[in-house]
């Protein structure tokens, strides 16, 4: 496998993968964490094809798609309109979500993602 770290912003035609991506990373990360048919109640509500392409469509959000080599590894959510409260600049962004397959952590990926 290509050692090969890749950061892209996705897009409407980048739906599939990245639906793929969240529904991966975050199952492989917190299903522990769940009662019985709670992880696919929480999936599908926050991780539902048709809530990520609402999310792409909107301009404050964006997602980022973290591959090494063609293997997609993890995923980062912005909120490009989010400010610490009290401030009136619009330059605040806020890490909504930053997850990764479990035995891709470690890499430095998300160091790379923060940096976009």
């Amino acid at each position: 496998m290509n050692n090969q770290v890749s950061i892209q912003r996705a897009n409407q035609n980048d739906l599939q993968r990245l639906f793929i991506i969240c529904r991966q990373a975050y199952t492989e990360n917190f299903s522990h964490h769940w009662n019985e048919g709670g992880l696919e109640w929480y999936l599908n509500t926050v991780y539902s094809l048709e809530g990520i392409k609402a999310d792409l469509q909107k301009s404050m959000m964006a997602y980022f798609i973290a591959s090494l080599g063609s293997e997609d590894v993890g995923f980062m959510k912005l909120n490009l309109l989010s400010n610490l409260e009290g401030e009136t600049s619009l330059d605040g962004a806020e890490i909504e979500k930053l997850y990764f397959r479990p035995q891709h952590q470690g890499k430095g990926i998300g160091k790379r993602l923060v940096n976009v």
